[in-house]
């Protein structure tokens, strides 16, 4: 018969278990099992985003804000194309709109402003000068980062996600652990063998009976100390990354002095 032990966020500040930025029980757990924190998820994940939004119309967009002669101008302006002073009249374009008649009566002109919009969109991603793709854009990477965080909870052909890696981590059994990701919880279903066996050794003598409170309190302890001990090697590790790139930094300065006194002797000898 499997045991349920639910950890919250609460159980998690009382042993001071914070070693990630998000802080969250799922990030704190996956962390201590020597996975990926959610912070990972995100950091490493970065320059994987959507670049643009998926089959983006950016003529419509770009006719959406080119309708008045007003309008047009100010964005040839913008982009600072060669079209800085192209305008048309009212008589010109009559009834239609000043982007539309740019396009039918300047077709090359048009497509090279739609060019220069395009990278201009595409460069200033969520920020640009059009909310529509803003907002499009913005679905997209919120999208990707919604899949990336179900795989990394529930896992996907490759791997089996942090529920189950945390599960084996403290209980050999990938099928003890569930997570609330809405209340942010993480229950442990851990048969009465494994949790004998467990604090036969913590307590030093045989467990005739089992104290789910008393548990409670080694499986928090162990979780605090395997999250101190990883952080404790990140920071050693971080340490030394830091001290390698000095010391590189130092041989490189050091190296183009040498350098750059060996050009002026040569200079210097150089006599008529």
């Amino acid at each position: 018969m499997n045991k349920k032990i639910t950890l919250s966020q609460s159980d998690l500040s009382k042993y001071k278990i914070s070693n990630t930025s998000s802080g969250t029980v799922i990030g704190e757990l996956a962390y201590s099992a020597k996975q990926w924190a959610e912070d990972d998820l995100y950091e490493n994940n970065i320059g994987y985003e959507p670049s643009e939004p998926y089959q983006y119309d950016y003529e419509n967009d770009l006719l959406a804000h080119t309708k008045t002669n007003a309008q047009f101008s100010a964005l040839v302006t913008k982009l600072c194309s060669p079209f800085l002073y192209m305008s048309f009249s009212e008589k010109e374009t009559k009834d239609i709109q000043v982007g539309a008649y740019c396009a039918l009566t300047h077709p090359d002109e048009w497509t090279r402003i739609l060019k220069a919009y395009t990278e201009l969109l595409k460069q200033d991603r969520t920020e640009s000068i059009s909310e529509d793709y803003n907002k499009a854009l913005q679905e997209e990477v919120d999208d990707y980062y919604k899949q990336l965080h179900k795989e990394y909870l529930y896992g996907d052909r490759d791997q089996c996600g942090v529920i189950k890696e945390i599960a084996k981590y403290y209980t050999e059994d990938r099928d003890c652990g569930s997570y609330d990701k809405k209340s942010d919880e993480y229950t442990f279903e851990i048969p009465e063998a494994f949790m004998r066996e467990e604090l036969e050794t913590y307590r030093g003598h045989d467990a005739n009976t089992i104290d789910l409170n008393e548990y409670k309190s080694y499986l928090l302890g162990s979780i605090a100390s395997a999250s101190n001990a990883r952080k404790a090697q990140d920071t050693a590790l971080a340490l030394k990354r830091k001290a390698e790139r000095d010391a590189l930094a130092l041989y490189k300065k050091a190296q183009a002095e040498k350098a750059d006194c060996a050009r002026k002797e040569k200079l210097s000898a150089l006599k008529i």
